[in-house]
């Protein structure tokens, strides 16, 4: 079967099935719900819509897998060995998952691919992070001895957003299923359609039944999930409203919780920076991914006597970006995730305008030939925007970027801490020990020093305040979220 083929097969199904216990499954009540191109506003396929009964079952499946199946007897190397497999397979079919990306997300071809390949990354990581999951023996005196021993949790849900929803599936279920567990994946409605690819994927490549379920549909369904009594830990990675939603209902049945919030990260160049180097590095940290990012640098902190420079340069290269058709990979900005969501992101910029707030570049609708029905919007730029104001205090989720300028490090620091999101920051300056000084002082999870949004499956990610649980996601430390400790005492 050629990589092409893989991908016009699954969109040519008339309803794309659940993943159920290895098993194409339609949904009970044979509802169903479509997911449309943003591009266009065209539908790309129709997907069977869970109801909680199938919910259910998933969970009923991950639960028997877990304990009694297959899956409970495979060692590490075995673990390894299918997660290996899955990863070399996505990397054969990387192009179908990029194309297959962009017409749920709207992103360019280009930013999927890059995705695909850090899906990838994460796999192979992970694979190799099975082999690692070791406890230790510590000798308490000559008459006894204990040992820890790492062993699942169980069944972990998934709960993925929409902007990245194939690397965000991976970096959830690989390191869950690393160590043991088995999954049930909640996928957003709007973009579901990689993680179903996906488990297709992993049944091929061996992944015993009930061991890595799909389950499409709404709130209700993620609200079962983190409510479900057989679901014993919970992945989530959205908005912090709803992040506070479901830690309250996993601390009711004392769910073990990994989370990844809302962030409003702040970009701070000082006048010894490499100017135009630092200012190219802000307005990609805000427009890379159409500004739908949770760790994008929405808020740029300029000292003063470089703030018109920094800001003659950002304006330009946002108004060097034309957004353009997603499948073009000489286009560098594609469409936002919905009409309705670009609306949304304009709306604040209208509301920044009131508070005081001027354009520099952009600041509405983007029109694209042959794409009217799309969710294109103009990298915007604003400055005088003022601490305290919405659009400096509130996550937008869109490409726009906030220009704060700041006299000394102190003002820096406190403008730059003085929201309730703790995600990311970045740092330019030529003054290597006051960057080594504000690293320290910065109440952000991840820090980039002259440089922003780098990612790796060895480095963790994750943030503190409001943008997170103190959890992290990637690295061997994910594997903490997901394993208990048994302690095992012994006399000689």
């Amino acid at each position: 079967m050629t990589a092409t083929s893989i991908l016009e097969g699954f969109l040519a199904r008339p309803v794309i099935p659940l993943h159920i216990n290895g098993q194409a499954t339609f949904s009970a009540d044979g509802a169903t719900m479509p997911v449309s191109y943003p591009a266009t506003g065209a539908v790309t396929a129709v997907v069977a819509r869970a109801t909680v009964a199938d919910a259910e079952a998933a969970v009923a499946a991950a639960h028997v897998a877990q304990t009694t199946g297959p899956w409970s007897h495979m060692n590490a190397r075995e673990r390894s060995r299918l997660l290996e497999s899955l990863g070399n397979r996505l990397a054969d079919h990387a192009e179908d998952f990029a194309a297959l990306e962009v017409r749920q997300t709207g992103k360019t071809i280009t930013e999927a691919r890059g995705d695909v390949s850090r899906a990838v990354d994460g796999l192979r990581f992970y694979a190799a992070a099975a082999l690692m999951n070791r406890g230790e023996t510590i000798e308490v005196d000559r008459h006894r001895r204990a040992q820890t021993i790492r062993e699942p949790i169980g069944v972990v849900a998934a709960i993925v957003p929409w902007n990245v929803p194939l690397v965000l599936t991976v970096s959830k279920i690989a390191p869950a299923l690393a160590v043991g567990n088995t999954v049930v994946v909640k996928p957003s409605e709007m973009t579901p359609l990689t993680s179903l690819l996906l488990a297709d994927l992993a049944r091929d490549v061996g992944f015993p039944a009930g061991v890595i379920n799909v389950v499409t549909g709404f709130g209700d369904i993620g609200r079962y999930l983190t409510e479900a009594p057989l679901v014993d830990g919970i992945t989530f990675t959205g908005s912090t409203r709803t992040g506070a939603q479901v830690g309250a209902a996993a601390a009711m049945t004392h769910k073990r919780l990994q989370a990844e919030l809302g962030g409003k990260s702040a970009h701070i160049i000082f006048a010894d920076a490499d100017i135009e180097a630092a200012a190219l590095s802000a307005a990609w940290g805000v427009f890379y991914g159409q500004g739908q990012i949770c760790s994008a640098g929405s808020r740029l902190l300029v000292e003063r006597s470089v703030h018109d420079r920094i800001v003659e340069l950002v304006a330009a290269t946002a108004k060097s970006i034309v957004p353009g058709d997603p499948m073009d990979a000489s286009v560098r900005m594609g469409s936002l995730i919905s009409r309705a969501h670009r609306d949304g992101v304009l709306a604040r910029v209208e509301q920044a305008l009131v508070d005081g707030a001027t354009v520099a570049a952009g600041g509405a609708a983007a029109a694209v030939t042959g794409f009217d029905g799309g969710a294109f919007m103009q990298p915007t730029v604003l400055t005088g925007v003022r601490p305290g104001t919405a659009i400096e205090q509130e996550e937008v989720f869109g490409p726009v970027l906030s220009v704060i300028p700041f006299d000394t490090e102190e003002e820096a620091m406190s403008i730059a801490n003085g929201t309730r999101y703790g995600l990311a920051s970045g740092l330019w300056s030529g003054d290597r020990q006051r960057a080594l000084r504000m690293v320290r002082r910065l109440r952000s999870g991840v820090v980039w020093l002259d440089s922003y949004n780098h990612f790796d499956p060895l480095v963790p990610f994750g943030g503190i305040k409001q943008s997170g649980g103190g959890t992290r996601e990637w690295s061997h430390l994910a594997l903490d979220c997901f394993v208990d400790i048994k302690t095992v005492w012994e006399v000689m």
